[in-house]
């Protein structure tokens, strides 16, 4: 029988066909199982997927999403995804609205919804040998280009944090962009480059934090080695005046939280896992206590059946210390 080769496409096809199972039912204590409604919204011959961030409109109407039209290998630098989204009041109809030579096959090229700006979406793309943002309203077909790159968006809107995606050419093969060289690629922790802010209003782009500042806070013990590359892979989204990054460093990829205290018109105070542990503590201690959900009764599939089952197994004998089995194993052994 010939074997049928795996694909991305044939695996979501099969997963959509299952139902979903709960594993309790309304009492807490039975197995029942729910059919979900499930069904495609996207149609060859291209390959659509999606990246990050945010893919729905607010009234849960149009989808974003990209489409390709290869899989199996990773991009090249003259490789285009096509750009647009899925309206599911229309028949899932597909309009393309953009396209990127800026992607991955992990994030796609950070296309979202801008939040605060109804109809606006924004997404990473290449133009002239460096990197930019495009913003569109996908209602009025306005666009704009913004002279950085995103890849999370403040709550409001306004503000826009990236990574350097040239360093992850070298340190990240799967999160980078390729055609754009890292200009710093054999520095170790360079001070020029590290974690960008944009203020998407006004187009205006700083450096929010340094790989060099970076590898200063709260280093390993023995340091970091000769062989290091600084790198930030992953940023959260800029609230009020924290940014909590993604630190990491190689060879063998060790990583560190930091959380950036960065008011909007002023360079970073402090960070490194000890600022980022205490900002956590700090918003657990202002969140309210969740709901003590009850405990699921113990039924006959429970850990009680299982207890008595280990209890209904007769137990070996200890073997007095001392003794060795004979090779045929019927507990004769000779004292010592």
């Amino acid at each position: 029988m010939a074997l049928m080769r795996p694909s991305r496409r044939r695996f979501l096809a099969h997963l959509c066909a299952a139902p979903l199972a709960a594993a309790v039912g309304a009492d807490g204590t039975e197995e029942v199982e729910i059919a979900a409604p499930v069904r495609a919204i996207t149609r060859g011959p291209r390959f659509p997927w999606f990246g990050h961030y945010e893919q729905f409109t607010a009234d849960g109407r149009l989808v974003l999403g990209n489409e390709v039209d290869f899989e199996h290998r990773s991009p090249t630098a003259d490789d285009v995804i096509r750009i647009g989204y899925v309206d599911l009041a229309d028949g899932d109809r597909w309009t393309e609205f953009g396209r990127s030579q800026a992607w991955n096959w992990q994030q796609g090229c950070m296309l979202q919804w801008r939040p605060g700006h109804p109809h606006e979406a924004i997404w990473n793309d290449r133009e002239g040998g460096r990197l930019v943002a495009r913003v569109r309203n996908v209602r009025t077909g306005a666009e704009r280009t913004v002279g950085a790159p995103i890849y999370a968006i403040s709550p409001d809107g306004r503000w826009a944090v990236a990574p350097d995606f040239r360093r992850l050419n070298d340190t990240r093969p799967g999160y980078r962009y390729v055609g754009v060289p890292d200009p710093f690629a054999t520095v170790a922790a360079p001070d020029e480059t590290g974690i960008w802010r944009t203020d998407l209003d006004t187009d205006r782009t700083w450096l929010l934090l340094s790989f060099r500042q970076v590898a200063e806070f709260d280093p390993p013990p023995g340091g970091y080695g000769d062989r290091a590359q600084h790198w930030i892979n992953h940023s959260g989204r800029p609230r009020n005046r924290v940014d909590p990054v993604r630190h990491l460093f190689g060879p063998g990829t060790s990583a560190a939280n930091a959380l950036c205290d960065a008011p909007p018109d002023a360079p970073p105070v402090r960070a490194g896992p000890a600022a980022f542990a205490a900002g956590v503590r700090r918003r657990m201690a202002l969140r309210p206590a969740p709901a003590r959900q009850p405990r699921r009764p113990v039924g006959v599939r429970g850990l009680a059946a299982r207890r008595q089952r280990a209890a209904d197994v007769p137990r070996r004998p200890r073997r007095p210390a001392g003794v060795r089995s004979s090779p045929e194993g019927e507990g004769r052994g000779d004292a010592t």
